[in-house]
């Protein structure tokens, strides 16, 4: 669980004012939510019934928080905090979806959506790549967000691209 000073240091919830705008009272109220809501909760096991995200970065404090966040909206997450972790878990649980940060050290994130795509052969979950760095490279079928990025979208996105992944499942032969 993160501490109060944490929180307000993190750089997905602090917000530089030459960067970004400061988080809305409702945003602040939401993460204030999810801190009361799971600071009693044991970790979820691993099931078939709910969404799976595999959420990457090396800054164990942006693991936490997206784990708090995604946990709350219902979703399971696992965690990795590089990317050579991410691929074992990645090739081990398949998730749904991937959230990773770009600049890891050793496999970086860009590296790991590639691998993903390789070996999954045309059955890779959705990866969304985030980076403070704003000229990434484009590659198909990832999608990017800048950090610090908004709450709301990245919650918008991980359900989009969770309910693309379902349906393209149930279209398959066999799903």
């Amino acid at each position: 669980m993160l501490s109060e000073e944490a929180l307000s240091k993190h750089p997905i919830l602090s917000f530089p004012a030459e960067t970004a705008t400061p988080p809305s009272s409702v945003e602040q109220a939401r993460v204030a939510s999810w801190r009361k809501s799971t600071a009693h909760m044991a970790p979820r096991p691993v099931t078939a019934d709910r969404t799976m995200v595999l959420v990457v970065d090396d800054e164990p404090q942006i693991v936490d928080v997206l784990t708090l966040l995604l946990e709350d909206e219902g979703f399971q997450v696992l965690c990795a905090y590089d990317g050579a972790e991410a691929w074992r878990m990645a090739d081990t649980y398949r998730p749904d979806v991937i959230i990773s940060d770009v600049m890891m050290p050793g496999l970086t994130g860009i590296e790991l959506a590639k691998k993903i795509k390789r070996s999954h052969n045309g059955t890779a979950p959705p990866v969304i790549l985030m980076s403070a760095v704003s000229d990434i490279v484009t590659l198909s079928g990832v999608r990017f967000l800048p950090k610090p990025f908004d709450i709301d979208q990245i919650l918008d996105l991980v359900t989009e691209l969770a309910c693309r992944r379902e349906a393209s499942e149930r279209m398959r032969p066999g799903g």
